[in-house]
């Protein structure tokens, strides 16, 4: 085990963990070195005081930093997660003195890093749309962009996941789901960027109070795109779809005053035969298993 010297600062991905006391802990989970950067993985796993082998290392490697800074940030946090720097105290060397990185000289902050939610009972496309509807229990906030996986390929060492922004999201009953917006479908979150992650660039953390969370190696970076994933059951958005439909197609089915059931029955008629134009509001391709279920809402409007 190398050590870094006293005086000098660290820079630590750090989960904070508040206990039934009060009191609130900064886990360390991934350290940051600016002169050993490996592009697309600038983290890594934190060396603690569980794999030191005396007195001393342990003073180095804490498993957790005092900040503060980050204490007094706590009750209105945005995220449990913080990028700190720190060092250790030479007047107390199991103290250390330290405080949120705020980006200075090019150092990363706090919102360069990525969490990984991975939960165990979604393995699919359909999983996932079903939780991001009903909510999903999350242990703590997560960061400002967050991956949320959704299936494990066996064997190849990936995981397939979308890329989320937390504003995106609302927490009610300790469940996170995604907002709606019946007055504006268009302008809710109908898709997400797919990632496809390699298990080595993400870091765990064996710590037993946050045990489960992980962090993405890499910072402030996002991982090359793999297309659009649908996130919205077709319910949502199949009223909203046939006014689009209506308002940038050429159709003679238009609502009029007269005969406005028979106008109704044509678009609908139209707009389920027409999956580019679905795929063109959605900006991404519909599962074609699932354009029979739009048949229903749309005729029971």
């Amino acid at each position: 085990m190398t050590g870094t010297g006293n005086n000098e600062e660290r820079y630590s991905v750090c989960i904070a963990y508040q206990a039934d006391s009060g009191e609130v802990k900064f886990f360390r989970v991934a350290d940051y070195y600016p002169n050993e950067v490996v592009e697309g993985d600038e983290l890594v796993p934190a060396v603690t005081a569980s794999d030191a082998l005396d007195w001393d290392e342990e003073c180095e490697y804490p498993d957790y930093v005092f900040c503060r800074e980050a204490y007094y940030d706590f009750p209105d946090r945005d995220s449990d997660v913080y990028l700190l720097e720190w060092r250790i105290d030479p007047y107390d060397r199991k103290k250390q003195l330290s405080r949120i990185c705020n980006g200075h000289d090019g150092l990363p902050i706090t919102d360069d890093v990525r969490e990984v939610i991975d939960i165990p009972s979604i393995n699919c496309r359909e999983d996932l749309v079903e939780a991001l509807r009903v909510g999903y229990r999350l242990n703590g906030v997560p960061t400002r962009e967050f991956y949320l996986v959704y299936e494990r390929p066996e064997g190849n060492y990936q995981r397939f996941a979308i890329k989320c922004r937390r504003d995106d999201f609302v927490s009610r009953d300790g469940k996170l789901r995604l907002l709606d917006s019946v007055a504006n479908t268009r302008q809710s979150v109908l898709t997400a960027p797919i990632v496809v992650l390699d298990e080595k660039k993400i870091i765990p953390s064996d710590i037993r109070e946050i045990k489960g969370r992980e962090i993405y190696s890499g910072l402030g970076k996002l991982e090359e795109e793999e297309g659009l994933l649908l996130l919205r059951p077709l319910e949502y958005f199949a009223s909203d779809y046939v006014k689009y439909y209506l308002e940038h197609c050429e159709t003679d089915a238009r609502l009029t005053d007269k005969e406005r059931r028979y106008a109704v029955a044509k678009a609908m008629g139209e707009a389920l035969s027409r999956p580019d134009q679905i795929e063109k509001y959605l900006g991404c391709e519909c599962p074609e298993q699932e354009l029979s279920k739009l048949k229903k809402p749309l005729r029971c409007r």
